[in-house]
């Protein structure tokens, strides 16, 4: 029955009785009337704001005033940012979110800030006073799009959307680390997994060839085509070594790859290094990843590294990332554990520069569970997960 299928769908292990009892179990506020109201407001959720879901084509209103579609975002990974001027942990995230609005380039990637103050001008006159230069949307405090189109219960929240409009990952206040390193992966995986034909508003850009790939080289200086018997770079699923995009490609801009490689019939064989480099706003900003292909996907132990100092080391599976990865921060922070097809699931290690250590378990990309922060001293904080949301404290 209908009420059966929300019972299972919301985990009670009690029959539904009315709206007001569901309400009171999902927090879906209160907006719902009846039963169907109920329902599909979960089912919404389920569908378009859970781990693997896709979102919806939401709209939302500027600061300006003007309203913007979701969809306006298209083909970038996105971190989506539910915040407020009220909430401290949002307001402390600001350095490390300035620092990764610049990381990577605005065709490839965007911030969207959703605040729900109450009122627009408080966003605004604070914004003049602490500088976020990244796409807003206000939709005030007693908005639905947050609380039963997004399902958030808590300030801050991170959704990160990758750019087929998959919701990659969730996390909390305490995982703004993770969904910067989430958002870099679903970067990487954007471009491994571009298709031959989908430039993505990019350009084709010739480079000189290693010697073990020269036979492939078109005398063109733009090589289009990827056909069977087309003498030029042939595409690898996208990923450039054999065939180049560039975003907003110019003369600064360059893309080197060094290494033993065999890419005859468009499928690259082998090891070795690619960097990319451009320019933008005046900054020269690059990555550059280290390993094997085989068959045109990345396989085994790669390293890879970006111009925002994070250092990224583990295994790939068919160009996927699958195995014990280990993140290295520039401010001296670890985090370490295992990835189920680019996801965090299973116990996760974080260690901090000032010796502190938070130790607990991830499934399908948020923490779920028991974890343990150990200070330098033996004392110990405790706190109860359930996907991504913190239940309680204790020491």
């Amino acid at each position: 029955t209908r009420r059966r299928a929300l019972e299972v769908a919301t985990g009670l292990s009690v029959g539904v009785e009315d709206v007001e009892f569901v309400g009171s179990r999902y927090d879906l506020g209160p907006g719902p009337a009846t039963l169907a109201q109920a329902e599909a407001s979960l089912v919404h959720a389920i569908r378009h704001a859970t781990v693997g879901g896709t979102v919806a084509d939401e709209t939302g209103r500027r600061l300006d005033g003007s309203e913007e579609k979701l969809s306006a975002y298209a083909g970038k990974v996105l971190l989506l940012n539910f915040w407020g001027t009220w909430c401290g942990p949002c307001v402390a995230a600001l350095p490390e979110l300035r620092q990764l609005a610049t990381a990577y380039p605005k065709d490839r990637f965007e911030i969207l800030a959703i605040s729900n103050d109450d009122d627009v001008q408080t966003v605004v006159e604070f914004m003049e006073a602490n500088p976020m230069p990244w796409a807003h949307w206000h939709v005030g405090a007693s908005s639905e799009l947050v609380r039963r189109n997004w399902y958030v219960r808590s300030w801050p929240t991170y959704v990160v959307v990758d750019s087929s409009g998959e919701i990659f990952a969730r996390s909390g206040s305490a995982g703004l680390e993770a969904a910067k390193a989430i958002v870099g992966q679903a970067l990487q995986n954007a471009t491994a997994s571009r298709s031959p034909g989908e430039s993505g508003g990019r350009v084709p850009q010739r480079i000189e060839a290693v010697e073990s790939v020269a036979r492939t080289v078109a005398p063109e200086p733009l090589c289009m085509g990827d056909a069977d018997g087309e003498p030029c770079w042939r595409s690898v699923d996208g990923w450039p070594a054999c065939h180049v995009w560039n975003p907003a490609p110019s003369r600064e801009d360059s893309f080197e790859f060094e290494g033993s490689a065999d890419c005859a019939n468009g499928k690259l064989s082998g090891t070795g290094t690619a960097r990319f480099r451009w320019q933008e706003d005046g900054e020269w900003k690059w990555w550059e990843v280290e390993g094997t292909y085989e068959d045109g996907k990345a396989h085994g132990h790669w390293v890879g590294l970006f111009n925002s100092g994070v250092r990224a080391e583990g295994p790939y599976v068919d160009s996927t990332p699958h195995g014990h990865w280990v993140w290295k921060y520039p401010n001296g922070t670890q985090s370490e554990g295992p990835l189920v097809r680019g996801i965090r699931h299973g116990r996760w290690i974080d260690t901090y520069p000032s010796g502190e250590r938070s130790e607990g378990p991830y499934s399908n990309g948020q923490r779920h569970g028991r974890w343990v922060l150990t200070y330098p001293n033996g004392s110990r904080h405790v706190s109860e997960w359930v996907n991504g949301e913190l239940q309680s404290n204790s020491r």
